[in-house]
């Protein structure tokens, strides 16, 4: 059975060549290509709607970028993090 939802969140880099496997192997490698072009660029805590593909179970794919950790950077991530969660609600389809 397929699942067909509104959005699925996945994270990615900031220059947005990084998806994960799950998706490429559903979508091939020209689908990558396709998000680069069209995205280009996501700053951390931001988050953009990618173009769909009919062999992924949603109807629009959400990408962000996660902060990265370091406790001497603890409440910057924390902030980021939060914006990330902000940003994929906002982002309206």
């Amino acid at each position: 059975m397929t699942l067909n939802v509104d959005g699925l969140v996945q994270t990615t880099n900031e220059n947005v060549d990084e998806l994960p496997l799950e998706i490429l192997n559903r979508t091939g490698q020209s689908y990558k290509e396709r998000v680069w072009k069209e995205v280009r660029s996501i700053r951390t805590g931001e988050a953009r709607v990618a173009p769909t593909h009919p062999k992924l179970p949603c109807r629009h794919l959400v990408l962000t970028v996660a902060p990265k950790f370091t406790s001497k950077y603890k409440s910057a991530a924390e902030s980021a993090l939060y914006s990330c969660y902000n940003s994929i609600l906002e982002v309206s389809f």
